[in-house]
């Protein structure tokens, strides 16, 4: 089972070349309102495992959500369809340790 991953961990891995896929599994009305962490993909976890060819299997993969629950289930996924997952992360702890996010169209 994946580890959840702390914002600071996340942050740690992302700071690298681009080569950390970060997936953010909420649909995308909960990434419109509640906001992500920049440069995430999104795929709503409902929808992964018909879509699991639109990620790379040669980079390094962080999944989010608002608190790690769907995450979570979604590396599980990933892991059993053989990507390299690093762990799960929650977007509401990220924003509550004061981490930047971004909004997709409306602020």
């Amino acid at each position: 089972m994946p580890k959840k991953l702390t914002p600071d961990e996340v942050a740690q891995a992302l700071e690298g070349n681009g080569e950390v896929v970060l997936l953010d599994v909420r649909d995308s009305a909960q990434v419109a309102e509640k906001g992500s962490i920049a440069g995430h993909r999104n795929i709503p976890l409902k929808e992964l495992e018909q879509r699991l060819s639109e990620l790379p299997h040669n980079k390094p993969v962080i999944t989010a959500c608002n608190r790690g629950g769907s995450a979570g289930r979604a590396a599980n996924l990933l892991e059993q369809h053989g990507f390299n997952v690093l762990g799960s992360a929650g977007v509401e702890e990220w924003k509550d340790q004061g981490k930047p996010v971004v909004y997709r169209g409306k602020r």
